[in-house]
């Protein structure tokens, strides 16, 4: 039995949590180094979109991108990042 299942937009997703499955192709930028306009563009585009569609523009997962914002804030560069987003 597959634990997996297309949806409407022909994207693989588990069935328990629904989560997208891992695709080279949606994530072509997956164990790269982050550069800090993708940084700021994480911490600006947040303020209104969800970690699934941040994760598919930036070309990582939504579990990195998630992992890498907790490390922004803990590193008190947040409020510099979201102020430099605001001036682009």
């Amino acid at each position: 039995m597959a634990n997996f299942y297309v949806d409407s937009s022909g994207f693989k997703r588990y069935k328990n949590s629904k989560r997208l499955m891992y695709n080279p192709e949606l994530f072509p930028n997956h164990k790269t180094k982050w550069s800090k306009e993708d940084e700021i563009d994480l911490v600006g585009y947040r303020q209104t979109m969800k970690w699934e569609d941040i994760a598919l523009m930036l070309g990582r997962t939504p579990g990195v991108c998630m992992e890498k914002m907790r490390s922004i804030k803990r590193n008190g560069k947040y409020n510099l990042y979201l102020k430099k987003f605001k001036e682009i």
